[in-house]
This record gives structure tokens, sequence and C-alpha cells, in this order.
């Protein structure tokens, strides 16, 4: 969830208050809020950005009061795509005008608008997506430098990396377009990039929308088969959603949390498709504070996340609220 209080993209005491505040409620791990990876991934005029050396000392500023408080800091990031470029949510409309902050053009996988309201974007080319893929690794690369223990790639709520995933959204005709295989590829080479910057002793996230709600649309079956993909890629655990692509499919009741467990779980044990460190599978578990979600204890567990990780453990978050 975005919280819109920055001033020029930076970090400042807002930030270090909401952050803070939340680390003294002893969270276990504080994620923030989704963090552009590029100025045109913003989602409005008000986020908070990661493009730029400038943003890490106020990052790290609430990086160290959180740790001082015991919490492990963790940072979402992202590229809104074809959703970039709208005002706050309590502005109303899908355009954010120019003399108000916004910016044109805005980017996604196909020239296909969000909705009737929004704008419409320019289809990426093949070298603009691997720009992209390097621009999450430049990020993940600063989130290290300001401190932070975990990264989480967004690749959900309809932003830029689901737009890739999903035949609704998707139309290309490329390797990036069609096939499930060739879908998935942007996910996957961002995966690649922030892994291969990020250190091996350090968790890598993944969030998706495990279900699109829609005929036609990315569901829980491949959200399970991507999940497999990522965990030989070093992905550490996949945090999901469901809806908030199309205005009229945002999440219905979580069903698919239970469903992708018990198809991608064994027993309600375990899960094969995260790779194993250090924190239970089932409670007592860690404590997660998400912007957007709720949160869970003890908070020691978090912290382990730093350490070594240990095999037989095997964390699985389903959505913003629940722990499985």
């Amino acid at each position: 969830m975005s919280v819109f209080g920055p001033r020029r993209f930076l970090t400042g005491e807002w930030h270090a208050v909401h952050y803070g505040s939340r680390a003294v409620g002893r969270a276990g791990l504080v994620l923030t809020e989704a963090v552009a990876v590029t100025p045109d991934g913003r989602i409005s005029p008000q986020d908070l950005g990661i493009w730029s050396d400038a943003h890490v000392e106020g990052l790290a500023r609430c990086v160290r009061f959180m740790h001082d408080q015991g919490s492990v800091a963790g940072i979402q990031l992202a590229h809104a795509g074809r959703k970039a470029s709208v005002p706050v949510p309590w502005k109303g409309g899908f355009v954010e005008p120019k003399e108000a902050g916004g910016w044109s053009p805005i980017w996604a996988p196909s020239a296909v608008p969000f909705n009737d309201e929004s704008a419409v974007p320019r289809a990426l080319d093949a070298a603009q997506i691997r720009d992209l893929a390097a621009a999450f690794a430049a990020a993940a690369r600063r989130a290290r430098a300001a401190g932070f223990d975990v990264v989480e790639v967004h690749a959900a709520h309809g932003y830029l990396l689901h737009e890739f995933l999903s035949p609704l959204s998707n139309r290309r005709t490329d390797e990036y377009g069609g096939p499930f295989e060739n879908r998935t590829r942007a996910v996957r080479e961002v995966v690649a990039a922030v892994r291969g910057v990020w250190p091996d002793g350090l968790p890598v996230f993944v969030r998706l929308s495990a279900t699109d709600w829609a005929d036609g649309g990315w569901d829980i079956e491949q959200s399970v088969a991507l999940a497999r993909q990522l965990k030989p890629m070093g992905v550490d655990l996949v945090d999901c959603f469901g809806g908030n692509r199309l205005v009229a499919g945002g999440c219905e009741k979580n069903t698919f949390q239970m469903k992708a467990w018990h198809k991608t779980g064994s027993g309600g044990q375990s899960c094969p498709a995260i790779r194993p460190f250090h924190a239970w599978a089932r409670p007592p578990c860690a404590t997660f504070q998400t912007e957007g979600g709720g949160t869970l204890a003890p908070s020691r567990f978090a912290r382990d996340m730093r350490e070594p990780r240990t095999p037989g453990y095997q964390p699985i978050m389903f959505g913003g609220h629940q722990w499985v």
C-alpha cells in the first residue's frame, strides 16, 4: 500500500515515524510500500523511489531505527506499468495531469489501458525490458547499501510485472508474450538480476497476484508453476495476493490461499516451491508488518531470516493478511 509521503521522491520525517512506529510496535519484519525503480515507475507523483543514490541516506535512516528496535527491514521494489501517473486516491481519477506532477508516456507490455478512463500505455520493446531488469538490480544494490535485510520483487496488483504475466494485459507476440514461458520471462529476468546482486545469505521475496479472478487471466495453476521455477533461482518466499488487476476483478474471498497451499505444498507441512531458510512454517511464526497487511508473532523468527538458513523450515505468506 502506498503511503504518499515523500517530497521529491525522497524519504522524510514522515516515513521515519511511520515505519519506525511499526518497529516500536515489535513487528519482526517491516516491509515498505512499493518503491519505484525508475521515475516513470511510480504509481503517483507522491510515491517513494530508489532509482538514484540520493535516495539511499533517507532510507538508511529508517532502516537504522528499525534495526535499533530489533526489527528486520524489508523493501518492496516495483514498477507501476500502465497504472503509473495516477492521482492520489482521495483526488480520484486515473490520469494525473502534468501540471500536477504527472508524466507521459506510461509503459506496459502492450498498448492496452487499465480501463476506459486510463491513459493508453506504450508497449515496451525488448531492449527496454532488459533495461528494466537492470533497473531492478540497481535498486536492489541501493537497498542493500541502505541496510535492508529483505528485498521483495513486486509482480502483483496489476503493476508492470503482473501485466507481463496476465494474458489479459499482455498481447505481445515476441519472446515476452503468448505462452506461459514467454509471459513469465520478464519476471524471471528481473528476479535473476536482483538475486545476482543480493547477498546469498539474505532473503529474496516475490509478490504475486495468484489469480486475476477473470476468465482467461492469470490463475493459481500458473502461479504455482511460476513459484516452482523461482525456487531454484534463489527465491525464498512467494507472497501471494489476488485480483486488483481489473476494475471489476478485485479480491473476492481469498480461497486461492488454501488452494495454492495444497497444490504447491505437501500434506500442509511444507511447500516445495520455496527454498528453506530459518523460520517456522506453522505457528508460532514470524511477525510480518507489511503495508496493507497484518502482523503475526513472535518477532524473533523474522530476525532469524538474517542468519544462515537451516534446512527443514519453509515459511509461506499468503495474502497480506495471513500466515499458513
